[in-house]
This record gives structure tokens, C-alpha cells and sequence, in this order.
């Protein structure tokens, strides 16, 4: 029992210890806007502060996706129209969303028009930049540029805030992000090699193992049986001499013999 606890606390310490790095993507078939934005970039990231760094900076899309690392936050920057290229900019998109659906994507521009369109796709995309010719003839990026990578930096923290908030869970051929704080319990479902989770807004059925997901949560989760997790914070009620809890959504869940002492004393 000390050992878990033990466990379950360094493992928060490396979660908070823990600091994203931003890998970012460019591709722009025009090399002078190319290298200009780099260079906008990359002082941007000196001069604020963001965990950030451009791996790669391409004016093919398949140079692009030879480049790609996996294990990071990806933050993509791709022009629309990508010149005499077998894709264009929405496709690359479409393919980086494919191998890594938490990509950043934003898309470049020089028609206004084609902007609109960036928001026609099943997927999210974070911002679009319509690119201003005279901008580009500048060493130094203007007001508005700045002010847009201000705003993309922003809703990619918010972003990184809400994964930390999450967990994965594999369902079949689908990855579902579930929030923490929806999680009422997960159950191992004895004969079928199953985790029952159930949250505020659904119930999900996965394949992973009750310790693979119990990895991927915090001291606010609790082991009530052997085959069980709960929240701490979605207890409503418990018995001791009968031992069973009580959840927000009124499921009866029992308590087993050797975790009764244990359950009690955490609430």
C-alpha cells in the first residue's frame, strides 16, 4: 500500500515537472516568405518565452512529412496553395492530422477568400494567416503578425492545458479524449477483457488495461476492489458496514474487505 502511494506520487511530481516543446512545421512554396517567416518566428519564440522551436522549414509538402517526428506538440504553419506540388495545403493537412490527430494546423494565405475554406474540414484547425506581400519585405515581422502569433501561442497553451486535463482512452478503432474531472469510475469487467468507464456525459468500453488508464491519472482516483477505480470527488455516499459507495450518478459500487480501511480514511 506505501509503495503505491509512493508510486502515484512521483508520478504527479513528473507531471509537473514536465514542459512541452513545440516542434514546429513550415512549409511555403515561396522561399524569400519562407525564410522570413522562419526568421519571424524564431524571434518571436526568443523574445516571449514559449517552449517552441522550428524543426523544420520546407517548401515541398513531402520534404514535410519526411521530417516528421512523433512524441511532441506539433504546431503546423502550411500555405494553402503550394505551387506545382502533388498536394496542396489541405491535403498535407489532411496527412498530418492522419498520423497525428493533436497536430496544430495553421493555414497561410495570400487570397483572403481561400481563408474561409480553412474551417470547412472535419478536424479543428487553430488559426489562419492572410499573408500581406508588403509584410514579407520586412525583416522584422509588423504588429499584426506579432499580435497573431500571440493569439496561436495562446490557444496552443489552452490547448496543452485541456490535454493535461484529459486521458486517451482507446475504443475500438477510435481514441476518445475524455476529461479527468468527467470520470465517475473504471471498472475491469470480469469474463471479457473490458474496461467499463463512465463519465458525466457517456459510458466507453476499451481493450487497455485498468493499469494502463489508472497510469494516466492522478491521487483524485482511487482503487476501491482489485477490478475497480473510482473518483474520490464523484463519491456521494459510503457504507462501511455494508460496504458499498454510492456515486454521483447513483451507481452502487462495493468495496472490498482489504480496501475498506483504506477507502474510509481518504474521505
Amino acid at each position: 500500500m506505501l509503495q503505491e502511494k509512493r508510486q502515484r506520487k512521483d508520478r504527479k511530481i513528473q507531471r509537473q515537472k514536465r514542459i512541452t516543446m513545440i516542434d514546429i512545421y513550415l512549409c511555403e512554396d515561396q522561399a524569400e516568405q519562407l525564410r522570413c517567416l522562419e526568421k519571424w518566428i524564431t524571434r518571436y519564440i526568443e523574445q516571449n518565452g514559449p517552449a517552441a522551436r522550428v524543426v523544420s522549414a520546407r517548401t515541398r509538402p513531402e520534404e514535410t512529412l519526411e521530417d516528421l517526428c512523433p512524441g511532441s506538440t506539433q504546431l503546423f504553419f502550411i500555405d494553402i496553395q503550394l505551387g506545382k506540388a502533388e498536394m496542396d495545403g489541405f491535403a498535407l493537412a489532411e496527412e498530418v492530422k492522419r498520423q497525428n490527430g493533436d497536430a496544430c494546423i495553421v493555414y497561410l494565405t495570400s487570397k483572403s477568400e481561400l481563408a474561409y475554406r480553412a474551417f470547412e474540414h472535419s478536424f479543428d484547425v487553430l488559426d489562419y494567416i492572410v499573408k500581406e506581400p508588403s509584410e514579407f519585405l520586412h525583416e522584422e515581422p509588423g504588429v499584426r503578425m506579432q499580435e497573431r502569433l500571440g493569439r496561436i501561442f495562446s490557444r496552443i497553451s489552452q490547448k496543452e492545458q485541456e490535454k493535461e486535463n484529459g486521458i486517451l482512452i482507446e475504443c475500438g478503432s477510435r481514441k476518445v479524449r475524455v476529461k479527468k474531472e468527467d470520470i465517475i469510475s473504471i471498472e475491469a469487467i470480469k469474463g471479457r477483457h473490458q474496461l467499463e468507464i463512465i463519465t458525466e456525459k457517456e459510458m466507453l468500453t476499451s481493450q487497455m488495461s485498468l493499469k494502463a488508464v489508472e497510469e494516466m491519472l492522478d491521487d483524485s482516483f482511487i482503487y476501491v476492489s482489485r477490478s475497480c477505480l473510482i473518483s474520490r470527488k464523484k463519491i456521494r455516499e459510503m457504507d462501511r458496514k455494508n460496504r458499498f459507495i454510492i456515486m454521483t450518478n447513483g451507481k452502487k459500487i462495493e468495496i472490498s474487505y482489504r480496501k475498506l480501511k483504506e477507502v474510509w480514511g481518504l474521505l
